[in-house]
């Protein structure tokens, strides 16, 4: 969990590229720019609230499009197992004006848990190699509010 926290620092304080015109079958004004972003999720582990952390990083084409990598932690609650994962990330835009864009964005990827094996009485850590794997399919509806430009 240490080289996770350590390793959103990192790309939360990375600066971003700036955005650059290439020449691509979408068209010669197409702009695509590289993007990374710090995320935190809430949700719910063994009927208790959770936090994920983790993070995104993509490749914005023409505003229109990305495609990246998405990967979370299980941040909180630590007593209660490990949990990661991530998977391949897609989004578009498909409605907008010039400040407000509506999209989708799936996740669709894959993770693994391990419960914790450390009771009142067992006196033991960890047993690795007890831990399953699932299938993560994550939707998501988008709202982006440009606020400047």
């Amino acid at each position: 969990m240490r080289t996770l926290a350590v390793l959103l620092v990192a790309v939360a304080t990375a600066a971003p590229s700036n955005a650059q015109e290439v020449d691509t079958v979408l068209g010669p004004d197409t702009e695509s720019y590289f993007y990374a972003a710090a995320v935190a999720k809430l949700s719910e582990v063994d009927s208790e609230f959770a936090t994920y952390l983790g993070f995104n990083l993509g490749w914005v084409f023409d505003e229109k499009f990305s495609i990246g990598l998405g990967i979370y932690g299980l941040a909180h609650p630590t007593s209660r197992r490990e949990v990661g994962y991530g998977g391949l990330l897609l989004e578009g835009f498909v409605a907008g004006t010039n400040s407000v864009h509506l999209g989708v964005r799936a996740l669709i990827g894959g993770g693994y848990t391990e419960p914790d094996h450390r009771g009142p009485h067992s006196g033991h850590g960890r047993h690795h190699g007890d831990g399953r794997s699932f299938f993560v399919a994550e939707p998501e509806l988008l709202l982006r509010i440009n606020l400047s430009q």
